[in-house]
C-alpha cells in the first residue's frame, strides 16, 4: 500500500510540474473549428422557394372533403413513400402531433413531380397550401410546422406528369424553446436520421435525446485451461461534460468501427469500473482474484472518473456515440482496456466543434 501511495504521489509531483499544454489524451481535438455557419440552419417558418410558392394544384381534382377512406393516414413522424403517379395526384394524410422541424424531400423519374402541403380544415376540407414543397431530384427542404392534420400531395404544376417517386418525411424533432440553441447537426440520405444540438445536454436525433443514459461497457475474455479469465471497462451516471464534437470517426485493432455520423462527448464526471478476474480450477488447485483497479494510476473502482488531479492529465476522455445507431461505441481513453493494452488506435476526421 505504501509502494502504490508513492507512485501516485510521484505521478502527482510530475503532472503539477508539466506545462498545461502537456497530454497524455487517446484525442487530440483541441484544434477544432466549430461547426460551420451554414450548418446551423435555424429553419424557415415561412415558405420556400417562389417558384414552388407559384405552383397552384387546382382544388377540383380532389373532394370537397378529406377523408380517411380510400386515402393513405399517416401517423409516423419518419416515413418513406414509393409509389407511381397515374392519375393527376396522389394524397397522404398526415398527422403531426407536435410543433417540429418538418423535413422533405422527394426523389422520381421526373424531375418535373413535386411534392406540396396542404393545410387540412377543421371540418375536413382541404385547405390552402402551407407554401412548403419540393420538385423531385433537388435538394431537400424544411419547415416549423405546428401541430395539426396536413395533406401531402404529390403531383405536377400542369397535372401531365406521371411516374415512380419515392417521398422522404421527417418530422421527429421538436421545434427549440426560447432559452435552447438550435444546430443542425446531420442529416442522413432520406432523411432517415436528423440529428439536432438544443443544449449541451439535449442534443436529439429523430427526437430522442442520446445525451441522457450515456454507458459504455467493454469486456474482452481470455481462454484459460480449467477456468477463465476477463477483463470489463465500465463507464455510467456521466454527471458533467465538457467539449461536445460531430465527425467521423474510425478505430482499428483487434476490432475495426467506422461512422460518418460520431457524437465524440467529453466527459468531465462519470462512474468509472475496471474489473480484472481470474479463476482456474486443476484438480483442485485453484487460483482466483478479482482485481478493482485501473490500468493506469492503480486507483481502486468504482470511482468517479475526474475526480482525480491525474485524471486530467490523462484526459480528455470521451465518449463516442454512432448517431446512425443511436448506440455509444467507444470509451477513448487510457483507462479503457483497449488503449491500455495497446489494442486500438483511433481516427477523427472532419470534426467540429458544436459547442
Amino acid at each position: 500500500m505504501k509502494n502504490k501511495s508513492f507512485f501516485i504521489f510521484l505521478l502527482t509531483l510530475v503532472f503539477l510540474m508539466l506545462p498545461h499544454s502537456a497530454k497524455a489524451s487517446i484525442l487530440n481535438l483541441e484544434n477544432s473549428e466549430f461547426l460551420p455557419t451554414n450548418q446551423i440552419n435555424p429553419l424557415k417558418k415561412s415558405p420556400p422557394s417562389e417558384s414552388i410558392k407559384s405552383i397552384h394544384l387546382k382544388k377540383s381534382l380532389f373532394s370537397t372533403r378529406v377523408q380517411p377512406f380510400g386515402l393513405e393516414w399517416i401517423r409516423e413522424s419518419i416515413f418513406t413513400k414509393e409509389s407511381t403517379l397515374v392519375d393527376q395526384t396522389d394524397l397522404y394524410i398526415l398527422e403531426n402531433n407536435q410543433d417540429a422541424y418538418a423535413f422533405l424531400q422527394l426523389t422520381a423519374a421526373d424531375d418535373d413531380l413535386l411534392a406540396l402541403l396542404y393545410f387540412i380544415n377543421e371540418d375536413g376540407s382541404l385547405g390552402d397550401s402551407t407554401g412548403f414543397g419540393v420538385f423531385a431530384n433537388q435538394n431537400l427542404d424544411a419547415i416549423q410546422l405546428p401541430i395539426g392534420r396536413y395533406a401531402l400531395i404529390i403531383g405536377s404544376a400542369n397535372g401531365e406528369v406521371r411516374g415512380n417517386y419515392k417521398v422522404h418525411w421527417n418530422s421527429s424533432n421538436p421545434i427549440a424553446q426560447p432559452n435552447e440553441a438550435m444546430k443542425l447537426l446531420n442529416i442522413s440520405p432520406n432523411l432517415t436520421h436528423i440529428s439536432i444540438y438544443y443544449s449541451d445536454d439535449k442534443i436529439l436525433n429523430n427526437g430522442k435525446n442520446v445525451m441522457t443514459n450515456l454507458t459504455y461497457k467493454d469486456r474482452r475474455d481470455f481462454h484459460v485451461d480449467y477456468g477463465y479469465a476477463h477483463i470489463t471497462t465500465s463507464i455510467y451516471n456521466v454527471y458533467e461534460t465538457g467539449k461536445i464534437y460531430i465527425g467521423h470517426y474510425r478505430y482499428k485493432g483487434i476490432a475495426h468501427y467506422f461512422t460518418d455520423n460520431a457524437l465524440i462527448i467529453e466527459l468531465k464526471k462519470a462512474g468509472y469500473t475496471y474489473v480484472d478476474s481470474y479463476y482456474q480450477n486443476i484438480n483442485g488447485h485453484v487460483t482466483n482474484w478479482m482485481k478493482w483497479e485501473d490500468p493506469v494510476l492503480k486507483l481502486r473502482t468504482p470511482r468517479i472518473l475526474g475526480d482525480d488531479i491525474l485524471d486530467e492529465y490523462f484526459g480528455p476522455h470521451y465518449l463516442v456515440v454512432d448517431l446512425n445507431t443511436d448506440e455509444v461505441i467507444d470509451f477513448a481513453s487510457p483507462f479503457n482496456r483497449v488503449y491500455a493494452h495497446k489494442e486500438r488506435e483511433n481516427e477523427i476526421t472532419n470534426v467540429f466543434s458544436i459547442n
